[in-house]
């Protein structure tokens, strides 16, 4: 492995977890002193059975991320993170060793 490659790293998510911040009661003060309490007990569980959704879903899909990998000499390789679907301002790396 001389020359430069490519792979992907492919990855189980274990102990994901998405929970839902959406409180039962929302406070709303006006500028001219009134306030209100409004109900949102309904979007609340909403937000709840999706973050459930959601989090058994991350739970099952694997992560896969490919990689370019350049041999730095000896049993050191330079991992440069590919983008994917959202080009990203600068390459993400880092330098590793097998062992």
């Amino acid at each position: 492995m001389d020359r430069p490659f490519q792979c992907e790293i492919v990855a189980k998510r274990i102990g994901v977890s998405l929970v839902s911040v959406k409180p039962d009661y929302e406070y709303i003060g006006y500028e001219n002193g009134e306030s209100i309490w409004r109900d949102q007990r309904l979007e609340a569980r909403i937000n709840e059975a999706m973050a459930q959704g959601a989090t058994e879903l991350a739970s099952r899909v694997p992560w896969i991320q490919p990689f370019l990998v350049t041999p730095q000499g000896g049993a050191r390789f330079k991992l440069t993170m590919q983008h994917q679907l959202v080009p990203l301002s600068r390459d993400y790396s880092s330098v590793v060793e097998l062992r």
